[in-house]
């Protein structure tokens, strides 16, 4: 029994071997090779052509699609004088694919070149590499240069208004700088410049401008503008950069140029330092003093061991310094008993008009010694129901800042509160000394559907001191407001 066992055992395991062997699949192999997948590409090139009071200024830089354009000199105007004016245009070529196009302008530095005596003489007293006033006496238009000839025709699409408020005249070389990118052909084509929405690949497209050392009238026609104070222009200048951004097209339906995010450099001879210029240019940084509302000049206090200045900041390259004075010499400006508790502020007048629930980012990055009720903290003024009347301030006062080290604080994240006053009806939190319930910026924009910031006065700005004792020491960097950042550099 034992040796039968074992015989069929083989004989079940030869079986299974025959089997294997004798059912096989038909098959075939085919192969595909060299399968590819190559990103496209986009290449902008530039040209230029330009005329100063009818003298061509150079000849025409031929287009070369295939260079690097970057960081070439396409025009230099000199012995500009009132009533001098200039046209000029840009091409612009796109390869291979279809694309937006962005402008900015910077003023890299705006020198003053001295000063002679008719400029002494109408005010001027400040001199160095970014002390010139040129850039407010040079006013700009941009055109669609259909013909790309260059020169504007008298019925090709004409903009003066654009980036100065609506105010009939041209804009000033700085209000130019401080528009941010500026649209050449994007989805919002009534404000472009070509008066396109994306430039096809292959053809030359031509978007002009003029300069005008005077006014421009909504014609485009450059006249002296008879101010008794050009002499305060003499000898000063520009030097300023045009960067030119081209996006692709495709699966981007919704991009426009005015939503890119841009950085502007602020040095401290870029500061207003009066009323007076703060008026002139209400989109420049400032120092500003809550204690008596002055605008303050750079180390206003340094006298008494205080500071505010653009300085190399800890660990950074450049950084706003506030440093509370020791209070002896500060007086009591209005009879407050505050005297010795200064307020400092780096601040802005240029973020007016712009509806809360329209800002997409609010940050700033802020280092301070001591971390106490004196950290740093941003506030703007506000106007809950667009009647640009004083309604107090926004106020988000950061947590969880540690000492002695950088810390981006997120406002937008962050709670307000409401500066002095209470919460305007119609609101979750109203009644007497409700401004001091903290609330979420979500919960501010949904009680107030129409808040912004104010118009005539509309204050923003970070502050150190409640006001504060001797000794606060603190940095202020990168202020970013939807999409926009501010960097102070030394």
């Amino acid at each position: 029994m034992s040796t039968l066992f074992r015989s069929g055992a083989v004989l079940l395991a030869v079986l299974a071997v025959v089997g294997s062997a004798t059912y096989a699949f038909f098959s075939d192999v085919e192969t595909s090779n060299n399968n590819t997948f190559t990103a496209g590409s986009i290449n902008l090139s530039i040209d230029s052509q330009f005329s100063s009071n009818g003298n061509a200024n150079g000849s025409p830089i031929s287009l070369a699609p295939s260079s690097d354009n970057d960081g070439r000199t396409l025009y230099t105007f000199t012995d500009l004088k009132p009533g001098d004016f200039g046209r000029g245009s840009f091409g612009l070529n796109v390869t291979s694919n279809e694309s937006y196009v962005c402008a900015m302008t910077t003023i890299d530095s705006k020198p003053d070149n001295g000063i002679v005596d008719p400029e002494g003489d109408a005010g001027d007293v400040t001199d160095g590499t970014n002390s010139g006033e040129l850039q407010n006496f040079l006013q700009f238009a941009t055109f669609a240069d259909s013909n790309g000839n260059g020169q504007y025709d008298g019925s090709e699409p004409l903009n003066v208004n654009q980036y100065n408020g609506g105010d009939g005249n041209g804009f000033t070389a700085a209000e130019m700088s401080a528009a941010g990118w500026i649209p050449v052909a994007d989805p919002s084509t009534p404000n472009t410049w070509l008066t396109i929405g994306s430039l096809d690949p292959g053809p030359v497209y031509h978007a002009g401008f003029m300069y005008c050392f005077g006014n421009f009238d909504t014609n485009g026609v450059c006249s002296i503008s008879m101010n008794s104070n050009d002499n305060i222009a003499q000898t000063d200048g520009i030097n300023g950069s045009l960067i030119f951004q081209a996006v692709q097209t495709r699966n981007n339906g919704d991009f426009l140029c005015a939503e890119q995010p841009v950085t502007k450099t602020v040095r401290a001879d870029d500061l207003a330092e009066n009323l007076g210029e703060v008026v002139a240019a209400p989109y420049s940084w400032l120092f500003y003093n809550d204690t008596n509302d002055t605008v303050m000049t750079l180390n206003q206090f340094s006298g008494t061991g205080g500071v505010n200045d653009i300085v190399a900041g800890p660990g950074a390259e450049g950084a706003v310094q506030m440093t509370l004075d020791n209070g002896t010499q500060s007086p009591d400006y209005d009879g407050s008993g505050d005297a010795g508790n200064p307020r400092y502020n780096i601040a802005t007048y240029k973020y007016k008009d712009v509806k809360l629930s329209d800002i997409g980012s609010l940050k700033y990055r802020i280092y301070d010694a001591s971390v106490s009720s004196l950290t740093p903290y941003l506030h703007f003024n506000i106007d809950f129901n667009n009647s640009d009347t004083w309604q107090r301030r926004l106020v988000q006062v950061p947590t969880g800042v540690v000492a002695n080290t950088w810390t981006t604080v997120d406002a937008l994240a962050g709670t307000w509160t409401l500066s002095g006053g209470n919460w305007p009806a119609g609101g979750s939190d109203t009644g007497a000394n409700s401004g001091s319930i903290p609330k979420t910026w979500a919960s501010i924009v949904a009680d107030y559907p129409v808040a912004e910031t104010r118009s005539t006065d509309s204050f923003f700005g970070v502050r150190v001191g409640h006001p504060g004792p001797i000794g606060e020491d603190s940095f202020v960097d990168w202020i970013e407001f939807d999409g926009e950042t501010t960097d102070f550099e030394n």
